[in-house]
């Protein structure tokens, strides 16, 4: 199963004929002042990453979900999510803050996304904010209608990653990594994200860094770099090959810079134990092998950052 059409962003390599950004060198100096202690590129596998559950909805009750908080008379919810999902009883999000979950239903090919998801002491289930999404579709929410509010989050307004982008996007899966092929864009993080600045597919930012690297932004590593001379692991060769061909989307700020897999805490029949056990397995590529390919146009906007 691999989300989105064949020819989406999410889907198309990198064209031997891209040129590098003009503000490469820009980019470039922005993430190697990552706080990432060795200056490479996590392996983001055990939290802060989103695990995904597929299900048959035809045979799940859809459960009601309800928003936690109004902001400005909105609810969290995308205009195209009534508030009701195939949620099965077993199904988690992520342990840490931000407890994202994505739900794929098989039967209706449609996704459906969580942020800060909270199952109450009533049984009720609340988050700030769902969207739901056409699983082979354009896996781009540019034709979703969406106004924001200059300064505001996107989570105001259904997308539950920071730049307006589906939460499995770029995502790296078990079955992947097992087969030793990865055939679309990865998902970046990183701490270094430029102050509202985002480029397509990205709709939205919430960085805070001056010259910083905006969200939509994809960095790729150089396609010609020959790997065999860095002993990588199975699993990080695999990624890496895919960072070649693809690339990796800048899909939120964290405190850290790196790369997205699945995240397997809640399935007792797959782990990552043994493919990915320490996250820097991408440690003896640095990143001085980098670039980042011709971007779209800038554009402005984004949250504004709370001072406190």
């Amino acid at each position: 199963m691999k989300p989105f059409t064949n020819n989406s962003f999410w889907n198309t390599p990198i064209s031997s004929e891209t040129k590098t950004d003009e503000r490469n060198d820009i980019y470039m100096e922005a993430l190697r002042n990552t706080q990432n202690k060795n200056k490479s590129l996590y392996i983001n596998h055990v939290e802060w990453t989103i695990p995904v559950y597929e299900v048959h909805g035809l045979q799940i009750e859809k459960v009601k979900v309800k928003p936690r908080t109004d902001t400005r008379g909105l609810n969290g919810f995308a205009p195209n999510f009534d508030g009701w999902a195939p949620i099965p009883e077993w199904a988690k999000p992520d342990g840490e803050w931000d407890a994202h979950m994505s739900i794929i239903d098989i039967d209706s090919e449609e996704v459906y996304d969580f942020y800060a998801v909270r199952y109450e002491k009533n049984g009720e289930i609340s988050v700030r904010c769902a969207i739901k999404y056409d699983l082979y579709g354009s896996g781009v929410f540019d034709d979703l209608g969406f106004s924001f509010d200059e300064g505001s989050s996107v989570h105001d307004y259904g997308p539950c990653r920071a730049p307006g982008v589906p939460a499995i996007g770029g995502l790296v899966y078990f079955d992947e990594i097992e087969a030793g092929c990865i055939e679309h864009k990865l998902a970046m993080f990183s701490d270094r994200n430029a102050k509202q600045q985002y480029v397509w597919p990205a709709i939205w930012a919430d960085g805070t860094i001056i010259d910083g690297i905006p969200e939509g932004a994809v960095l790729q590593l150089d396609p010609n770099l020959d790997l065999e001379p860095f002993n990588l692991s199975p699993a990080a060769k695999t990624i890496a090959i895919a960072l070649q061909k693809y690339g990796a989307v800048n899909v939120d700020a964290a405190g850290g810079t790196g790369v997205y897999v699945e995240n397997l805490n809640y399935f007792d029949n797959k782990s990552w134990s043994g493919k990915i056990d320490t996250g820097w397995e991408l440690e003896k590529l640095g990143l001085e092998h980098f670039r980042f390919p011709k971007l779209p146009p800038l554009q402005n906007g984004g949250r504004l950052p709370v001072i406190k």
